[in-house]
């Protein structure tokens, strides 16, 4: 379907250029006085009316792949148990309805048979699209390929199909690259706050999470550090998998590695909701001193954002978080027809780092 369209092939280019407001206001003004001398303003409001009613219509049908008059949008999250997850739904549920459609979610909690059965009661309630972060690629493949028999097209994050009747768009982000960037900024904030520090002198934990293949990339890129850095070193590791309340989790792991280890300096975590647990314990240790001390780690949570900006006045020992763009966004416009995969099915997501110098912009990327 997608591949019958024209338009736009680079969706990531687009949605970057969106996202950080890449436009010109001069240029717009000038674009707008030409066109005012041109027709009448009454006119060309009219004009601009029918234009714009013509192409929510032809989004809608688009949309609405069952043809049944209404569109219903499904978002499977792999665990509903994660602070991520949790908001990516309030955002797409809140996008949903400022489109006119219907919205429904369902986490998996971890269980990937249960996800295959939460993905068959979509496509039976009549989802035109699904929006997938799953567990195990293998495991979908039959049942992904079935929706799209039925007309409900599936969009998920990961590695394409070598069977394109399996799927509709695959966000294509290796999580291995997540985990190496948050690590550059670990050693970029080591060099400006360690910077005669001797190599291997600088203590660094990693908090990981390896239920998935694609987790263990995101750790194996977190882990790079060592060789980012000859300054840092890896002094303790703990693997959060099978932890179903991870924050507290979190902070009881890092009470053990201040008391095991309390010289260490830099954190790499696999989430912020880990880099929040962890950096409630250290703001409650009088022993330690917040300034002397950095969390990096991955993915968007305001509470993250925040505790970064405090950190510069050194009420937060979060430095930086690493994040795509609006996916909530880009989905949408995936099922209004207005960003189309590429011929085999992709669309890049951009990768940021954001720290205190550009938390102003983040929040304005995000809506938040």
């Amino acid at each position: 379907m997608f591949k019958k369209m024209l338009g736009i092939t680079m969706a990531f280019v687009v949605t970057a250029a969106t996202l950080m407001g890449c436009g010109n206001s001069n240029q717009a003004e000038e674009n707008e006085t030409s066109a005012a001398e041109k027709a009448p303003v009454v006119e060309e409001a009219s004009v601009n009316e029918e234009s714009a009613s013509e192409e929510a219509a032809g989004e809608f049908e688009f949309a609405d792949s069952n043809q049944d008059g209404k569109v219903v949008i499904g978002y499977s999250a792999s665990s509903l148990s994660d602070n991520f997850m949790i908001e990516t739904s309030d955002k797409l549920k809140n996008l949903c309805e400022g489109y006119g459609y219907e919205y429904t979610v369902m986490g998996a909690e971890g269980v990937t048979t249960k996800q295959v059965e939460q993905i068959e009661n979509m496509v039976t309630m009549g989802c035109d699209w699904i929006y997938a972060m799953i567990l195990d690629p293998d495991a979908m493949e039959e049942v992904f390929k079935k929706a799209e028999e039925q007309n409900t097209h599936i969009v998920y994050i990961g590695t394409a199909y070598e069977d394109p009747s399996v799927f509709t768009a695959a966000l294509a982000a290796d999580q291995y690259d997540f985990g190496y960037q948050a690590a550059v900024a670990a050693s970029k904030w080591i060099d400006e706050n360690y910077p005669d520090a001797e190599d291997g002198t600088v203590e660094v934990a990693v908090f990981k999470n390896s239920l998935l293949e694609d987790f263990q990339r995101r750790a194996d890129g977190l882990t790079q550090i060592e060789e980012l850095n000859p300054k840092a070193k890896i002094v303790e590791t703990y693997d959060l998998v099978g932890q179903d309340v991870v924050a507290a989790k979190c902070q009881e792991y890092a009470e053990q590695l201040f008391m095991k280890h309390p010289d260490v300096k830099v954190i790499l975590s696999h989430g912020s909701e880990y880099g929040i647990a962890i950096d409630e314990v250290i703001m409650r240790m009088p022993a330690l001193d917040p300034q002397t001390l950095g969390i990096f780690g991955c993915d968007w949570l305001v509470p993250a954002a925040n505790s970064i900006k405090d950190s510069a006045e050194g009420k937060s020992t979060i430095r930086a978080l690493v994040a795509t763009g609006d996916l909530n966004q880009l989905v949408l416009d995936l099922i209004r027809g207005s960003v189309v995969p590429d011929e085999e099915q992709y669309v890049y997501i951009p990768i940021y780092t954001f720290d205190a110098a550009n938390m102003d912009d983040a929040f304005e990327m995000f809506g938040n």
